[in-house]
């Protein structure tokens, strides 16, 4: 070999370095695994490939379509494995790596032409994942097909040895916008494993995982991480998710032994799932439900009801594995509960407010709302606009939630078309065709559509609360009706369970009230590390109550009130005297003025 071509030789290895990882090298290192070999999927590709073919994995997420081609470089690392071996290495492609640079259509073919010419001279197998993701890459409104899959369908040489890998979807777009590309390929569709099978690959790699990692995994661990995995991963497929679960534990580890309590604390942290509803072995009373529901939820009984219904088929995995966990229409009036009863099913499902997620839809008008929500608009490939996507990122960030279209009467047609596909299947696919899981969300969709058959009977704040219920049974069906009108039956045979909320009677508003002023002094800290209570005289509960409710916005200004008429008058007092504490505020009416006494605890 003359010194120029070693030279080149070097440059051309360099290029391929470059590129990417090199799988063969990683495994001769011992770098990859453990990762149990799917042999049957593993021997067909090594045939194909030493055949001469290029092959297209094609499987869900977490199937094993990167262990399988792992598992080949596993193979051949082995120098005895062939007599002949079907290629000397594997280079991933790194897909930021090989656009570096590349600020023309034209960098990135030379880059792709140089690329494929060195890997043939080295006799590498280029490993393209996600192939589908590069529809798109470069084009523009003239030339909408000159993508990257184009760029590399036209640069592949008669001796170039490609693996690509795809989801189902992904592969339907590959062959209706590149079948040319498609066809050089032979297709190796992989399937998931089911929770046995999955079971038998855990314990098959268990000692070479203590071994590698130095720890040990107690019994039972495996198997419920399994089945852990596959009731509450919805987004991706056995073995995968559970092998990813696995490493993520072992990383965190804060001892030698990884345990149950381990486990049930990380999928915890990890999904934000309430411990009740991860322990098969945890009781839950309904009546302990509802009574929780009801310290924040006043006279809405029915609601609570199928609340309390949902959490315990949840609970009990009593629903569709390939839908949302429920889907609700709330109608009521503005201001009687209904976010607020969204805000406590988050916080006592998933632990936290912060997953509700509300979206009203006065702000995502028309197509322009629908792209902010969803994101890409059109189906074809000349229409490359990426929105926002915020409903899609919330979910993929936050897949266990509570989801709220607040206002959901003012969707545009856009919005409900997106309704339609997650209430029926579940998910939401892209037109990348990059799938969204919605199985582990709860959809609220909100509405006062109907509402004013309430003010038409009377019904409401000033009325006798004792004759609410009849009055609410006898205008029922008139709303249901309303509601079938406006929506139409198609929309709301796909909704699980509508829910009517009743106006608020004045008591209720008087314990909202008393609510809201017990959560004022735990949220605020004045009142709280000082331990300042504050006491309100019945006259003036309902002097706030009357003057917190109307018709508009029911019980949403009491809040106000109470700042102006209570929290605003000791923040005064309180600024005189800063070593007040563990005492009472007890306020009440006198000559038309509100006024406060101290009384001591």
């Amino acid at each position: 070999m003359t010194e120029e071509s070693s030279e080149e030789r070097i440059k051309r290895c360099a290029q391929i370095t470059e590129a990417g990882r090199l799988l063969v090298n990683l495994a001769k290192s011992g770098k990859i695994g453990p990762i149990f070999i799917r042999k049957d999927y593993v021997d067909r590709c090594l045939t194909y490939l030493s055949s001469e073919n290029n092959i297209l994995i094609v499987g869900e997420p977490g199937v094993g379509k990167n262990a399988i081609v792992e598992s080949i470089a596993l193979e051949l690392a082995k120098e005895d494995s062939f007599s002949t071996p079907c290629a000397k290495e594997i280079l991933e492609i790194n897909a930021t790596k090989l656009l570096e640079g590349c600020l023309y259509v034209g960098n990135l073919e030379n880059k792709i032409s140089q690329l494929l010419k060195n890997c043939v001279e080295e006799n590498t197998i280029l490993f393209f994942d996600d192939i589908h993701f590069g529809i798109g890459t470069w084009a523009d409104s003239k030339s909408p097909y000159n993508d990257m899959i184009n760029i590399l369908n036209n640069s592949l040489l008669p001796d170039s040895k490609i693996i690509a890998a795809t989801t189902p979807y992904g592969l339907k777009t590959l062959q209706k916008i590149h079948p040319q590309f498609v066809n050089k390929f032979l297709i190796v569709n992989v399937s998931p494993t089911d929770v046995e099978q999955t079971k038998k690959i855990l314990h098959g790699i268990k000692t070479s995982i203590e071994s590698r990692n130095k720890i040990s995994i107690e019994d039972g661990v495996l198997d419920e991480l399994v089945r852990l995995a596959d009731t509450f991963y919805h987004w991706r497929r056995l073995p995968g998710k559970a092998f990813e679960i696995l490493l993520k534990l072992i990383s965190i580890r804060q001892n030698d032994v990884l345990t149950l309590n381990d486990l049930y604390k990380f999928i915890q942290e990890d999904v934000g799932l309430s411990e009740f509803i991860l322990r098969e072995d945890y009781r839950l009373n309904e009546n302990d439900i509802k009574n929780y529901f009801k310290q924040f939820i006043f006279d809405q009984d029915e609601a609570i009801d199928e609340i309390t219904n949902i959490i315990l088929r949840f609970k009990t995995r009593l629903i569709s594995p390939d839908k949302p966990v429920a889907s609700f229409l709330f109608a009521g009036p503005s201001g009687v509960g209904k976010t607020e009863l969204a805000k406590i099913l988050a916080s006592y499902l998933f632990n936290s407010k912060e997953k509700l997620l509300i979206y009203p839809m006065s702000q995502y008008k028309g197509e322009i709302g629908f792209r902010l929500l969803f994101g890409r608009t059109g189906v074809s490939i000349n229409e490359l606009i990426q929105g926002e996507a915020k409903l899609i990122k919330d979910v993929k960030t936050s897949p266990f939630s509570v989801i709220l279209f607040d206002e959901i009467d003012q969707a545009s047609r856009e919005i409900f078309n997106g309704l339609y596909q997650i209430l029926d299947e579940g998910r939401y696919i892209e037109n990348n065709g990059d799938i969204t899981s919605f199985k582990s969300t709860i959809i609220i969709m909100t509405t006062n559509i109907g509402m004013e058959k309430f003010c038409q009977k009377k019904v409401g704040f000033k009325e006798a609360d004792s004759s609410f219920p009849k009055e609410h049974a006898s205008i029922h069906d008139d709303i249901i009706r309303e509601l079938e009108n406006y929506f139409g039956t198609p929309f709301l045979n796909r909704v699980n369970k509508i829910i009517i909320f009743r106006p608020l009677s004045k008591t209720t508003v008087k314990k909202i009230v008393l609510k809201s002023l017990e959560d004022l002094t735990q949220s605020l800290p004045g009142l709280k590390n000082r331990e300042l209570k504050i006491k309100l005289d019945d006259n003036l509960v309902d002097l706030i109550a009357e003057e917190g409710y109307s018709e508009k916005y029911g019980a949403r200004n009491v809040h106000k009130i109470l700042e102006n008429y209570i929290i605003k008058p000791i923040a005064s007092y309180l600024a005189n005297e800063p070593q007040l504490n563990k005492i009472s505020f007890y306020f009440y009416i006198s000559e038309n003025e509100i006024k406060f006494n101290l009384v001591s605890e």
